[in-house]
């Protein structure tokens, strides 16, 4: 290299220049590029691997998620039984609150009137499939038998709320009953859904 002429030298030297930085611009356009793709392909890869076994393993275990649905159908449709119907609402409160009457603590507790039922959207839980029925009910009592009421009450029938309490001294009560409250709440309940559990 040292015989050649300087510009022979110097086109040699560019020449050499020139091919490494093609070779470079190749690598890092190219191969890098593809190193990427292969990079990409592989994640992909993995993923889809991972979901074939996660297919897999559900479907040798859909006889085990069949039963498990089939159960908490059947579960639910049991505490849908015990709920208000959507017809003839009244009638089964009237019916339920005389059963419960008669074997709850707080006897003292008589409820004077109860209003037909305002039925609408459920408000005690957000964006839940289900109606409800708001009952306003008027009643008399003394402080604690009010309060085994409620507490007797939401204990026999959990989808059954009492709100919206309002207590007043009655009165023109007798000396006697000098304690005794005018009560009035909301009773709100859940009800049953229109079609069965196993037509929806």
């Amino acid at each position: 290299m040292n015989n050649l002429p300087k510009a022979k030298r110097d086109q040699l030297i560019l020449i050499v220049v020139v091919t490494l930085a093609i070779i470079g611009a190749l690598i890092f356009f190219v191969v890098d590029a593809q190193y990427s793709e292969l990079k990409r392909t592989q994640l992909k890869t993995e993923t889809m691997r991972a979901k074939l076994m996660q297919a897999d393993k559900l479907s040798r275990t859909e006889s085990d998620l069949q039963a498990r649905l089939q159960q908490v159908i059947k579960d639910l449709s049991a505490k849908e039984a015990v709920l208000a119907p959507d017809h003839d609402t009244y009638a089964w409160l009237l019916q339920n609150i005389a059963q419960f009457l008669s074997v709850h603590r707080g006897a003292g507790v008589t409820p004077s009137g109860i209003s037909q039922p305002d039925i609408g959207e459920t408000t005690m839980i957000p964006k839940f499939p289900y109606k409800q029925a708001t009952f306003h009910v008027k009643s008399s009592g003394y402080f604690h038998d009010v309060g085994r009421f409620v507490a007797d009450l939401e204990n026999e029938f959990p989808y059954v709320r009492v709100q919206n309490i309002e207590m007043s001294r009655v009165t023109g009560a007798p000396s006697a009953d000098g304690e005794k409250l005018g009560v009035s709440f909301d009773l709100v309940m859940l009800m049953q859904p229109s079609t069965p559990m196993e037509n929806r």
